[in-house]
């Protein structure tokens, strides 16, 4: 994935839009590393019925680190992705909450000293 100019912030943070190439480790507001990690762990966290990322299905939108409250804000969109039909929302509900789940995780296993905030 690769990510855009940073985003004005009001709390002081970068933000950054996600594409379907990643974040990118040649982008130049963040730090490789970072962008390296961030990708990784995206590309961990698989929808159980396509088995796709969900990097690929476009399910993470845009990220905000904020170094000074240590915080890596994760701007997801799960509403574009659920079912119409109305038996299948509470299945749909209970995916969408184990992804939620195993995407703190594995950001948070990515950077530990950082607390990973679903918005």
């Amino acid at each position: 994935m690769k990510s855009s100019a940073p985003l004005s912030d009001s709390d002081g943070g970068a933000a950054f839009v996600i594409d379907s190439e990643g974040v990118g480790a040649d982008n130049r507001f963040m730090d490789p590393e970072m962008a390296r990690k961030i990708d990784a762990a995206l590309e961990r966290v698989k929808d159980p019925e396509s088995g796709y990322s969900i990097a690929k299905l476009g399910i993470v939108e845009r990220l905000r680190y904020n170094a000074e409250k240590n915080k890596l804000y994760v701007f997801t969109d799960f509403v574009s992705h659920q079912p119409s039909c109305m038996a299948c929302v509470g299945i749909a509900a209970v995916v969408i909450a184990g992804l939620r789940e195993r995407l703190v995780e594995e950001l948070s296993a990515e950077f530990p000293d950082l607390t990973v905030m679903l918005v």
